[in-house]
């Protein structure tokens, strides 16, 4: 798609640039393209970053380099990506599907557009912490990242799934006082697995989708579900696992429309109390199991007890799947 089209590059250089924000919306892409045709406009484009002090970014891989290396030159349109925390990574174009981050990186966002890539080799950090997007998976296949991952900064970051498979195998640190926002795919069932562990700050799962959460974690924030379905792959004790600590609460519901679940995946203990926030308008909530083993939830579920405003909550449904059994002991 990409390919060594410089006007292809030029747009990728350009599109968070002022010079590309300028052109008029009813002027479609395709004509855009087709206009740039000198090399001097890329030229212009790139004195106009550097004019406006904005960060060069949007390197799409290529993986053409004679290996799998991020940092590979030949393995990118238009030169490796810095490795400053400014960085905009976009992996669209299938030819090499492995790409191999063989030094730790610090990146700002990361976007899969197309076709099915898995990633490997060393830490990733995600420095922004600006509340964006910090990795997003539209591309309607499965991306496997088996780094492990530092979530560094101010505020929340959000790793989006729109409508798309995405299996984290590595590690997940969330440092102080910052927010792992995970973002499912809402409209299509879509799944975002955690099989590494998470430590550190908190961690919200929002908007939807299924989150299969198989890590013994050892997060101390509180743990938010806003909506989707999160499944309970391992134990969930005051000492750690699908929930990190108890250091940390579970708030369950918002004002969100998506409905939540909790459901366990397999025989295993939920060891934690729930709090149902106030005024949620979350069309349903549910706790229980899918499978046919028998699992248990051992501590109190709150319900309607968190949060200001209206005490009015959308009733608790508890279930379990045919076969199986679901203990409520709190």
């Amino acid at each position: 798609m990409y390919k060594t089209n410089y006007y292809v590059w030029v747009i990728h250089l350009c599109i968070y640039n002022d010079v590309f924000r300028s052109i008029p919306a009813n002027i479609k892409l395709i004509n855009i393209m087709k206009r740039i045709l000198s090399i001097k406009i890329l030229l212009i484009c790139g004195s106009a970053f550097l004019a406006s002090g904005t960060a060069v970014f949007g390197q799409t891989w290529s993986g053409a380099g004679g290996n799998s290396n991020w940092s590979t030159a030949g393995n990118w349109y238009g030169g490796s990506p810095a490795n400053n925390g400014t960085a905009f990574v976009v992996f669209n174009d299938q030819p090499h599907p492995t790409s191999t981050v063989d030094s730790p990186y610090t990146v700002q966002e990361l976007w899969f557009e197309n076709f099915s890539f898995t990633l490997s080799g060393s830490t990733l950090t995600f420095g922004n912490g600006n509340g964006g997007v910090s990795f997003l998976n539209s591309s309607g296949h499965l991306q496997t990242i088996n780094n492990n991952i530092i979530v560094n900064g101010t505020g929340s970051f959000n790793f989006n799934g729109v409508n798309s498979n995405t299996i984290f195998n590595g590690g997940i640190t969330v440092n102080s006082g910052y927010t792992f926002s995970l973002t499912g795919g809402a409209a299509s069932g879509m799944t975002t697995t955690l099989n590494g562990i998470i430590s550190g700050s908190a961690v919200q799962y929002d908007q939807g989708g299924v989150f299969a959460v198989n890590g013994a974690n050892s997060y101390t924030g509180n743990t938010t579900i806003n909506a989707g379905t999160v499944l309970v792959g391992v134990n969930a004790l005051s000492t750690g696992g699908a929930f990190g600590t108890s250091a940390g609460n579970i708030y369950v519901g918002s004002t969100e429309t998506a409905p939540v679940a909790v459901l366990t995946n397999g025989a295993y203990q939920v060891d934690r109390a729930f709090y149902i926030v106030n005024g949620q308008t979350n069309s349903s909530i549910t706790l229980g199991g899918v499978t046919a083993a028998t699992s248990s939830f051992t501590q109190n579920i709150n319900n309607g007890s968190y949060g200001g405003g209206s005490t009015a909550v959308t009733p608790l449904t508890l279930t379990a799947a045919s076969g199986g059994r679901v203990h409520f002991t709190g």
